[in-house]
């Protein structure tokens, strides 16, 4: 877990229309590239109305769903991609209404017509987008309140597990959650377990992102009085972190080398190449520039990514000492020519994640030991391909802060 300044796990409660748990904590992270940062004027909030049955008015409905969704403009990086999330979402509402509630709303003469309202907000913090979700809705005398969120990272919804890059993360919330309440707190169910809190946490939808960590959004009536109503809880980014960050290696380190790390161990996976002297196989480096194209900003032209040689060259020595070994075009469908690199925009690799379980660092010198697992945090069993002990050198002369000097798979 990241624990420098939590540690101490200095705790601040506040009590304002349910409770939030606030993390005192100093960022860490690097500035966000300002296309990844959506303000107020980069979408268009467009509402529209459903009427059920088919063709009726709001005077005649049986059921009205109302809703409304953020459009992002055309300048927007990913613009099209996210306006699809949205349809997508709007489907899945759709489903919602029509196979769970429209069963339960019995219109009564003289009553309020049953309901579903979403109404919606757009936030963004490190680099991701918060689409906050309020959904009311009400039938016969009930009126029921949920909130939730779409969490997207470069165009795709993504859970607290692959955004912490932790494949307990969900537990690992639960746990910091309990460790708040503490013991017989009055203010929440008595004897309440950590499998209490995990089971009333969404790892999905059920929070949102911040520029210090997660938000985590709990119903009402889970593990507090139903007068209590949801309720919110701060957690620091790094709470959610491998119990060596913090302790053996610092916060500010592994948030440094880990998005790398990961791709690195991928490349290095699919073909189980081991390395050392900062000196990688064609293929490992190959499948690591590739992958590392892919995740940034780059306009398509005629459907590949192209980018010239010295920016190619540059990009590899940011991460490694040595010379470039060359394209192993079974790697990835690069092509070279006297202009440079062009590379196909999608990556074929079963992206792979490293769990860390142990870590020293010794002067310059960082050592990260661990599993290399592959399978969506968010969706999929996890499973072990192998363990990898990574070593990184820190290099300020570099813009990444850091080169690689081996990776040994075992």
């Amino acid at each position: 877990m990241k624990r420098f300044l939590s540690l101490a796990m200095v705790l601040v409660f506040i009590f304002n229309a349910g409770c939030s748990v606030s993390l005192i904590y100093s960022p860490t992270h690097k500035p966000v590239p300002e296309y990844l940062i959506i303000e107020d004027n980069d979408y268009i909030m467009e509402k529209h109305v459903v009427c059920y049955p088919e063709g009726a008015t709001i005077q005649t409905a049986d059921y009205i769903f109302t809703y409304s969704l953020p459009h992002f403009k055309d300048d927007v990086y990913l613009s099209g991609t996210l306006n699809n999330l949205m349809i997508a979402y709007r489907d899945e509402l759709l489903n919602i209404v029509l196979l769970e509630r429209l069963a339960l709303a019995d219109k009564v003469e003289g009553a309020e017509t049953p309901y579903t309202t979403i109404t919606t907000s757009v936030s963004s913090a490190c680099g991701l987008i918060n689409i906050h979700v309020d959904d009311n809705y009400g039938f016969s005398s009930e009126r029921i309140h949920k909130s939730s969120c779409l969490v997207i990272e470069n165009g795709k919804r993504v859970g607290l597990a692959s955004i912490s890059g932790s494949y307990d993360a969900h537990f690992r919330a639960a746990q910091q959650i309990i460790n708040f309440i503490g013991v017989s707190n009055p203010d929440y169910f008595s004897g309440l377990t950590v499998a209490d809190v995990y089971d009333s946490i969404d790892p999905i939808n059920g929070f949102f992102v911040t520029d210090t960590g997660y938000t985590i959004l709990i119903p009402a009536d889970t593990i507090a009085d139903v007068g209590k109503g949801e309720l919110e809880f701060q957690i620091m980014r790094e709470s959610l972190y491998p119990d060596p960050v913090g302790s053996m290696v610092s916060v500010a380190q592994y948030e440094t080398v880990l998005p790398a790390v990961n791709m690195l161990v991928t490349a290095a996976a699919s073909a189980f190449s081991s390395f050392g002297f900062g000196i990688p196989a064609a293929y490992t480096a190959t499948a690591f520039i590739a992958q590392l194209i892919i995740e940034n900003k780059h306009d398509l032209i005629n459907g590949r990514i192209f980018i010239d040689s010295d920016q190619f060259l540059k990009l590899y020595s940011s991460y490694f000492d040595s010379k470039f070994p060359g394209i192993d075009v079974t790697a990835h469908d690069i092509k070279v020519d006297e202009t440079g690199y062009s590379l196909a925009p999608v990556s074929t690799y079963y992206k792979c994640y490293f769990v860390l379980s142990d870590a020293s660092v010794n002067g310059n010198l960082i050592e990260l030991i661990g599993e290399i697992m592959t399978g969506n945090p968010d969706e999929e069993t996890p499973e072990r391909i192998c363990g990898a002990t990574v070593v990184v050198r820190l290099d300020r002369s570099t813009e990444t802060g850091f080169r690689f000097v081996g990776i040994t798979l075992t």
